[in-house]
């Protein structure tokens, strides 16, 4: 639409500062993210993801599902395709139980918003402090 359109061409002309700023709050995350966590950096900070080593799917629910529930945008690892009908069979032994590598990372893996719009220094403290205490309950139990 024609307000669509203005809204993409009013965010072009910012898309420098944007993506800086993006940037910055990326370098916040990694700043409180575990080394363990971290994946390859990547050009790409529309959200900042990480990956808990053997998360299993319920911790990793309760982890978003907890973050969210501080007002922080949060939300699980991508779905692979390779559970696509048209991409089933490649398969590995990656945890003793034969499954492809990007479904274990699908829930392995959590991202965070790096808008810097809702995310600044406190916010990012803030939700890390979140997962901390999640993870701490989970690797207790």
């Amino acid at each position: 639409t024609n307000a669509q359109a203005v809204q993409i061409l009013h965010s072009l002309e910012q898309i420098d500062a944007n993506l800086e700023q993006r940037a910055w709050v990326a370098s916040l995350h990694d700043a409180v993210c575990p080394m363990a966590w971290r994946l390859p950096m990547r050009n790409v900070n529309w959200l900042y993801d990480f990956r808990i080593p053997r998360l299993k799917l319920e911790h990793q629910q309760k982890i978003v599902q907890s973050v969210n529930k501080a007002g922080f945008y949060c939300r699980p690892g991508f779905s692979p395709l390779s559970l696509m009908d048209e991409y089933k069979g490649s398969y590995g032994d990656v945890t003793g139980i034969r499954e492809s590598v990007s479904e274990v990372l699908e829930r392995e893996v959590i991202a965070l918003d790096c808008s810097p719009v809702t995310m600044n220094e406190k916010a990012v403290e803030k939700a890390w402090g979140v997962i901390r205490r999640e993870y701490a309950g989970y690797s207790a139990s």
